[in-house]
C-alpha cells in the first residue's frame, strides 16, 4: 500500500439504509476501546494537546454514508486477486464532520508511517477509509485469500487526479495501510513542527518554500520533528538538517537515490527529482540546522 491511486471500475454511494431495511441500532463513538479493530481518533488543539479521544467501531463506521466500488489489483494493491475486490468505506470528510468538522487529519500506521491530509487535499481528493473487502473485515478477507493484511483500515481513492506540481514533485495519492489511529487537528497546526523559521518573510518564489511544500507531502511521512511527522525512519528532522548543512551534495544524492549509496537503505528513491528540486529540499532542511 502507500503507493499510487488504483483504477476504479465502478462507484456507488449509499447515503443511508437500503430501502425497506429495518432501522439500525443507534451507535455512537465510544470513550473506550471495545475491540482491537476499533479506530482510535484523537482530537488535538493547536498546541498539540489532546482534547478528546474516541473509538470508532466498524459497526459505527457502517452507520455513516458509505462509499463502495470495485478495486482492481495494481502497484498500489498487488495482493488483490485478478478479479479485484469490492471495497466499503467512509469518505474521510464524512468521518471528520461527524467528530470535528473542518479539521486536518493525520493517519497513523502500525509501523510509525503517517499520512497527513490537509483540508485542501481532503476536499480535492476525497480519500476513503476502507474497513471491508468484499463485505468482510479486512483481516478476515486477508486470511481467506492467504495474503497481506492492510487492515484494520487503509485509504484509497475513487478517482485521484493530481492537483499541483512543485518543481519536479507532483501531487500523489497517499495510501496509508494498517491504520491504527487518526489525529484531527486545526489545519494551521498540521505542519507546525516542520515550518521553516521566518516563513512569513520568505518571497513566494523562495526555494525554501518549495522545499517546505514538498516535505509536507513526502519527507514528513517517515521523519519526525517533535510531534510532527512519522517515526518509521531512524533519522529525525534535525539529523537530516545536520546532513543538509554539513554535506549538502551527499544529502541531495541520498534524497535522489538512497540505494545508490546503500543498497539496504529502506527509503524509497525520488528519481524524478531534478537538481532544482533537490536544491530546494536541501535549502529547506538547512534552515533547521543549529547556528554555528
Amino acid at each position: 500500500m502507500r503507493r499510487r491511486a488504483a483504477p476504479i471500475v465502478a462507484l456507488s454511494l449509499a447515503l443511508g439504509m437500503a430501502a425497506g431495511a429495518q432501522p439500525a441500532m443507534q451507535l455512537a463513538p465510544a470513550t473506550q476501546r471495545h475491540s482491537p479493530s476499533d479506530l482510535e481518533v484523537l482530537t488535538l488543539d493547536a498546541a498539540g494537546a489532546t482534547k478528546s479521544t474516541v473509538f470508532l467501531s466498524r459497526d459505527y463506521l457502517a452507520t455513516l454514508p458509505q462509499t463502495s466500488f470495485a478495486l482492481k489489483p495494481d502497484s498500489n494493491f498487488p495482493e488483490l486477486p485478478a478479479t479485484g475486490a469490492r471495497i466499503t468505506g467512509v469518505d474521510l470528510n464524512v468521518l471528520i464532520h461527524s467528530i470535528a468538522p473542518s479539521s486536518a487529519l493525520v493517519a497513523v500506521c502500525r509501523d510509525g508511517y503517517i499520512s497527513p491530509f490537509p483540508r485542501q487535499a481532503l476536499l480535492d481528493h476525497h480519500p476513503i477509509l476502507v474497513y471491508a473487502l468484499d463485505g468482510l473485515p479486512i483481516h478476515q478477507w486477508a486470511i481467506n485469500h492467504n495474503t497481506y493484511d492492510p487492515g484494520p483500515y487503509f485509504v484509497t481513492y475513487a478517482n485521484f487526479v493530481p492537483s499541483f506540481h512543485i518543481l519536479a514533485h507532483e501531487d500523489f495519492a497517499q495510501h496509508p495501510a494498517e491504520i491504527l489511529q487518526i489525529k484531527l487537528l486545526p489545519p494551521d497546526s498540521l505542519f507546525s513542527g516542520i515550518t521553516p523559521p521566518n516563513v512569513a518573510q520568505l518571497p513566494p518564489d523562495s526555494p525554501i518554500l518549495d522545499g517546505f511544500r514538498i516535505a509536507q507531502q513526502n519527507c514528513v511521512r517517515c521523519h519526525q520533528s517533535g510531534a510532527t511527522g512519522g517515526t518509521k525512519a531512524h533519522d529525525t528532522w534535525q539529523q537530516l538538517a545536520e546532513i543538509a548543512e554539513t554535506r549538502p551534495e551527499f544529502f541531495a544524492a541520498w534524497t535522489h537515490n538512497p540505494q545508490a549509496i546503500d543498497p539496504h537503505d529502506g527509503m524509497p528513491p525520488n528519481l524524478k527529482y531534478d537538481q532544482a528540486t533537490l536544491k530546494a529540499l536541501t535549502r529547506y532542511f538547512q534552515t533547521f540546522a543549529p547556528a554555528r
